[in-house]
């Protein structure tokens, strides 16, 4: 399933994997399912670590935030 660039699954038949890519998020959350609802135009909610600098504490803190990915808009 192609949703688009940097956003896609597809089963390697010569290998036998299952081939998954997700530019902004961690592609091994989604299931094949997820990528299959995002192609019908449906949203799906996913979550990735993002880095944030603590100024107070002069740390980095990692932060496990939700995320929306939005399914192909059909009327585009």
């Amino acid at each position: 399933m192609f949703v688009r660039p940097k956003l896609y699954c597809y089963h390697d038949f010569d290998t036998n994997l299952l081939i998954k890519k997700a530019s902004g998020v961690d592609a091994g959350k989604l299931s094949y399912n997820d990528y299959v609802q995002l192609g019908k135009g449906f949203d799906i909610l996913t979550n990735k670590n993002v880095f944030k600098l603590n100024w107070d504490k002069l740390k980095i803190e990692i932060m496990n935030v939700e995320t929306k990915l939005n399914g192909i808009n059909k009327f585009k």
